[in-house]
């Protein structure tokens, strides 16, 4: 008897189950083996809900490594749920209407999913499924709700053309290849959260489907986390005209859009480049200060050299840490390290402890307090440090509005 709960058919081979729960991971199969689990298939799951009002419930059912397409025409009337089921061979359906309901939970489609030219009246849900190989709703309708909730696409998820009239949910799931959203026409405002998506390997648009439909929804968080990854991918297509001479303005703005704040999305990187320009232009200025500059004695006063010697100390230790993040791959924490290694440098340099000079070169009304001259060199500086910080204040505006 079959060691699957409910089921009463004899064990196959070896087995401790039967021909339908057994596992099926060769490829190699006999023609009369695969005969015999469709027979048994459809003499002891589909038969026997043929003719009666409830629905088919599949538990557990490991299906051989052959295209399957015929079963469907059995299942057009029935409300259908796949739960723990295993599909080694690939799954066509084309030119099918479904009029009832298709539940699948936990399943896994090891050779790929493909509805061409179907029609879907009934809901159709993929719950936390699997699917190893490409999965395509090639010029499918799709009438009802489509659930991919919590589901792993190894491989492209193909909608061109498709056509989804209902709302489809995409909350959780993860896209490791391409997902092509573009070429479809969605009626309604889908559900993106959470959605996990590889950015290499989608395009802009796809993100600026994404951002709008949360934008629609007034979820302005997760909108600016995907017109961060639009503004990266027109970043890309720019990179790509400068090699043949065009653009090289735009590419240029986005180019340190980008670095100076991720794009206005974050204003901790914002902050870190305001430290960095603002320590470069201190030490640019200090170099310019005579002798008997009277920021210079203000400096001098403040001297202190046990606790200059500890903050020297402590950020060349900081240094040295956030050095080996940068090394593996912490794009944030580079920017750390050369905040650190710069005020190491100019504390050193300096002895400005309480961080007079620093704080005077920061400050944007200081020209206009202190009457100072400027070089264009010091001008150029005080236009970047400006710039920066109102990428700081856009960047907490972003993360903080309400729409």
């Amino acid at each position: 008897m079959c060691s699957i709960e409910n089921c009463s058919l004899e064990n196959f081979g070896d087995s401790d189950k039967c021909i339908l729960h057994c596992e099926k991971k060769k490829t190699n199969l006999s023609r009369r083996c695969i005969e015999f689990f469709f027979k048994t298939f459809s003499k002891n799951v589909l038969n026997q809900k043929r003719h009666s009002n409830s629905d088919i419930e599949i538990y557990k059912v490991i299906f051989p490594n052959k295209k399957i397409h015929k079963i469907w025409k059995l299942l057009l009337k029935k409300n259908i749920y796949f739960k723990e089921c295993t599909f080694y061979g690939e799954i066509i359906i084309k030119s099918i209407d479904f009029k009832s309901k298709i539940y699948l939970k936990n399943c896994i489609f090891v050779k790929g999913l493909n509805l061409e030219h179907c029609l879907i009246d009934g809901d159709i849900t993929f719950n936390n499924c699997f699917f190893q190989e490409k999965c395509s709703f090639y010029k499918t309708i799709f009438n009802g709700f489509l659930n991919l909730e919590n589901s792993i696409f190894n491989k492209k998820l193909e909608l061109k053309y498709g056509v989804f009239k209902n709302k489809v949910n995409f909350k959780n799931a993860t896209f490791k290849n391409k997902v092509n959203i573009p070429y479809a026409d969605f009626k309604s405002i889908n559900n993106y959260l959470n959605i996990n998506i590889n950015i290499r390997k989608n395009d802009r648009e796809t993100a600026r489907i994404i951002k709008d439909s949360f934008e629609q929804q007034n979820n302005i968080i997760e909108a600016n986390k995907f017109y961060a990854i639009e503004m990266q991918k027109r970043e890309d297509e720019l990179s790509k005209d400068i090699k043949k001479g065009k653009n090289i303005f735009d590419w240029l703005i986005f180019k340190i859009h980008g670095i100076s704040s991720n794009h206005s999305q974050s204003w901790i990187t914002a902050l870190l480049c305001i430290l960095i320009v603002g320590l470069i232009s201190s030490l640019y200025d200090y170099s310019l200060f005579t002798q008997h500059n009277e920021t210079i004695d203000k400096i001098a006063l403040n001297m202190n050299y046990k606790y200059y010697i500890f903050l020297l100390g402590t950020f060349i230790i900081l240094s040295v840490s956030f050095f080996i993040a940068a090394v593996l791959k912490e794009n944030r924490a580079i920017y750390v390290f050369i905040f650190s290694s710069l005020l190491a440098i100019y504390l050193y340099t300096t002895h400005d402890i309480k961080f007079v000079l620093f704080t005077n070169t920061v400050n944007p009304f200081a020209v206009m307090t202190n009457n100072d001259t400027l070089d264009v060199i010091q001008l150029l500086f005080k236009i970047i440090i400006a710039f920066l910080i109102y990428q700081f204040i856009i960047s907490i505006r972003q993360n903080t509005r309400r729409k």
